[in-house]
């Protein structure tokens, strides 16, 4: 992509988020958050190039399977079911799902925690509801991350994720997090992006209840 193209890809962007932002504050989001929101969003280029790639989109699923369920995989999982036995226990206890489900999600999303995304939630969004493919569906995801930064629950830097905007251990979307995360911890907003996994592994047990 030359420079000129980047220029004019950042103009359209940049006319994009002025209106959007007008939406923002029309839903209710607080004009603080919102403004962070405009002041600090990029267009994030790798976003739009994977979102045409996908690999679920172009492997039969016994490939795509042989390439995310491998033997080093299984063996973590062993590990992991292990060392976080009590927080999986727990999350199945409350929400009647059972633990081997949910540490097979946490190892497919994001290989236990150790690959959770470092891409910023609103470039990512921003930019795939601005590209027009699913502008419908990114828009309302990004709005989402916004009453996120609203509630006080993460803060910018703190979203973070995947080019398509999913976060976190279990890599929920921002709606899905509004919906349904949930903390088995006595206080606090649930934390899906910590180093901890318990609120994620809660929340992705009480999404699949």
């Amino acid at each position: 992509m030359t420079a000129h193209q980047m220029d004019s890809l950042g103009l359209a962007f940049a006319d994009w988020v002025t209106r959007f932002r007008q939406r923002a504050l029309a839903a209710g989001i607080a004009r603080d958050a919102v403004e962070r929101f405009a002041g600090a969003v990029r267009v994030h280029t790798d976003s739009l190039e994977r979102d045409r790639r996908q690999p679920e989109f172009r492997l039969a699923a016994v490939d795509y399977l042989g390439r995310v369920v491998t033997d080093s995989r299984v063996n973590d999982g062993r590990v992991a079911l292990l060392r976080h036995a009590e927080a999986l226990a727990a999350a199945a206890a409350a929400f009647g799902v059972n633990a081997n489900i949910l540490a097979a999600i946490w190892g497919i999303e994001s290989n236990f925690g150790r690959v959770r995304g470092d891409v910023p939630t609103l470039d990512a969004l921003a930019t795939l509801a601005w590209s027009g493919r699913r502008s419908e569906y990114f828009e309302k995801e990004l709005l989402a991350a916004l009453w996120i930064l609203h509630s006080g629950a993460a803060d910018i830097v703190e979203l973070k994720g995947s080019w398509a905007g999913a976060m976190g251990h279990t890599q929920l979307m921002p709606s899905s997090y509004l919906s349904d995360a949930a903390s088995l911890r006595q206080s606090g907003l649930p934390d899906i992006w910590g180093e901890n996994p318990a609120d994620a592994l809660a929340s992705t047990g009480q999404f699949l209840s």
